[in-house]
């Protein structure tokens, strides 16, 4: 293992990132966030010229694993950065879940992509700052990657999850009512052979509840430890990755003072 830590790979290992942030919010705020960059929201549609990976993330299709209610329905996405990075897209869905309730007026937005191989521009984080400060959210996703190819048996899993909610699909997991306090869903999947990496890559994601402003959030991190330490006999991960995330995502300084002082 300690061979494969010197190697100048892209991927951070053993640290805790921010992914994914979600918020319930209303269509009217949707709408009025679209003359922050001067881009608007565009629907996504069967032939839309949106990469797969961000296609997948708002529809979820390829997530066997999800519970249907909470599939989406309809979805748009608004760039908010140049280039092409899972994370220079905003996006919002309804859900089946929300119909149900009879919100209507409601949707998810998410942000996606934080953490990847090639990382988001620290540019992004300005208007995300601006965006999720406003609002409450629904929830999370803190992941880590793990120098392993190997995945975890249904056995070692059954201690953090009920077997029924225990899905597989491909070479991903998903724990969908995990027993863990304050989190929502656990992903594993091998990243290596997604992103066809030459070297071992295993992702966890843990979806972490939340009710919160951004700046106010704090994720379940011992119940996290506790996992990682259970199933993959990790010990000590870093949250330094985790905190400059944090840091760059609830810094108003800087986006405020470019707004007040245009070139």
């Amino acid at each position: 293992m300690g061979d494969i830590l010197k190697n100048p790979l892209p991927v951070v290992y053993y640290s805790f990132a921010v992914d994914s942030l979600r918020a319930i919010i209303t269509k009217k705020s949707k709408k009025s966030l679209q003359n922050l960059n001067g881009f608007f929201w565009q629907k996504v549609e069967k032939n839309t010229p949106v990469s797969a990976s961000l296609k997948a993330q708002i529809q979820r299709k390829d997530y066997k694993g999800l519970p249907k209610p909470n599939r989406c329905t309809t979805a748009e996405i608004m760039r908010i950065s140049e280039g092409e990075h899972l994370a220079s897209f905003l996006t919002f869905k309804t859900t089946q879940t929300l119909n149900a309730q009879s919100d209507y007026k409601k949707g998810e937005l998410g942000i996606h992509g934080l953490t990847q191989p090639h990382e988001a521009p620290k540019t992004i984080y300005k208007p995300l700052a601006h965006i999720f400060s406003k609002i409450t959210l629904s929830s999370v996703d803190v992941c880590i990657d793990l120098p392993s190819e190997a995945m975890p048996t249904i056995e070692a899993l059954e201690r953090f999850c009920p077997h029924p909610w225990i899905r597989t699909y491909q070479e991903s997991i998903y724990l969908n009512t995990p027993t863990l306090k304050g989190i929502d869903r656990i992903i594993i999947y091998n990243k290596q052979s997604k992103e066809r990496t030459a070297y071992p890559w295993t992702r966890i994601e843990f979806t972490c509840k939340a009710d919160t402003k951004l700046k106010e959030f704090e994720a379940p991190f011992s119940e996290i430890v506790r996992f990682i330490d259970e199933v993959y006999g990790v010990e000590t991960p870093t949250v330094s990755r985790y905190n400059e995330q944090m840091k760059l995502l609830t810094d108003l300084r800087s986006y405020n003072q470019r707004r007040n002082n245009p070139k």
